[in-house]
């Protein structure tokens, strides 16, 4: 039967856009067709209809923690290549001025 279904959804993916599958199941044998717009099940068929998308399911528990990655490398980042850069500032444009405190605390200013 599982043939049968997926020839079903290409056949409706190609002329429907509704997300409901309407078709008939042969009462003796269990073939199964499926119904184009307009269309009706016979006498010696029974009908029946399912969503191309069923209703999704609850979420799986969380995963076990994985480990710890490595250290990466040390930081090559430095605030200086920033110090004279262009900025906007109200009034008009400037440079950008870099100074450090006493403590080593970064300040710009524009």
């Amino acid at each position: 039967m599982a043939g049968l279904l997926t020839g079903a959804s290409v056949s409706l993916g190609q002329g429907s856009s509704s997300s409901t599958v309407n078709g008939c199941v042969k009462k003796k044998g269990g073939a199964l067709r499926v119904l184009k717009s307009g269309q009706r099940c016979r006498r010696t068929e029974r009908a029946l209809s399912w969503n191309r998308h069923g209703a999704r399911g609850p979420s799986g528990a969380a995963g076990a923690k994985g480990a710890a990655g490595d250290t990466g490398p040390p930081s090559s980042f430095r605030f200086d290549r920033f110090d004279g850069m262009p900025c906007n500032r109200p009034g008009g444009d400037g440079r950008t001025d870099l100074s450090y405190d006493s403590q080593g605390f970064a300040s710009f200013q524009c």
